[in-house]
């Protein structure tokens, strides 16, 4: 009877234990969650004839939300994930050619659509992702010069890629970690907006580490 009851609990514990694994390794379905981070890059700009080239550095917070999907077959895991976050990302110098004027960037928010691909060990799964990656900013020129605006504001398009771990907390809830170099691509401001009498060509990149908390459905 002693070795019947032992045999009954080591089978519950044993059972038990694999029907939470293998509820920790489900990655597949929806989700949604909340992100928080820090990003940093730089604007390099110019006009077309390439004259007052410079690049200016801007750093800042981040939040958003993000959701996704997720499939699983086995140990690997791919899907496809969106986020928008609000930016606190700025950054000035004096101007190249106008020292006593400081140029300055204010990156509003940025947003990525992205795929993944993962591999999974037991509640951690790490993976790679890439995709589209958008942002919006506003280029300024202060004091501005006779005859311009003094600033412009565009939405960049480009990619991003990176890779991250996430982990499974609970049943549905997971915890995750990124790392995104994002490419903006370029954009020109019209004449007489940033620089006097010519439009300007501005090209950002950035870097984002991100945590996040995501619940699956």
């Amino acid at each position: 009877m002693k070795y019947l009851a032992l045999s009954v609990a080591l089978a519950g514990a044993i059972s038990g234990g694999f029907v939470q694994a293998s509820l920790a390794q489900d990655w597949s379905g929806f989700y949604a969650g909340v992100l928080a981070g820090y990003g940093s890059g730089e604007l390099k700009g110019a006009t077309p004839a390439g004259a007052f080239a410079s690049t200016t550095s801007f750093s800042g917070a981040l939040l958003g939300g993000t959701l996704g999907a997720n499939y699983q077959t086995g140990s690997f895991v791919v899907g496809v994930e969106g986020d928008v976050a609000w930016s606190g990302m700025t950054g000035s110098k004096a101007c190249v050619g106008a020292p006593a004027q400081t140029c300055s960037i204010d990156v509003h928010w940025m947003s990525t659509l992205r795929a993944r691909a993962g591999y999974t060990i037991d509640d951690l799964m790490v993976f790679a992702t890439a995709g589209l990656s958008m942002a919006n900013g506003t280029a300024k020129t202060s004091p501005a010069s006779g005859g311009t605006t003094g600033s412009d504001t565009q939405t960049f398009v480009g990619w991003a890629a990176g890779l991250g771990a996430e982990y499974m907390v609970a049943e549905n809830v997971s915890l995750k970690l990124d790392y995104l170099y994002s490419d903006w691509g370029s954009r020109t401001s019209p004449i007489n907006t940033v620089a006097a009498g010519s439009a300007y060509v501005g090209s950002p990149t950035s870097h984002a580490v991100r945590v996040g908390l995501n619940y699956r459905f």
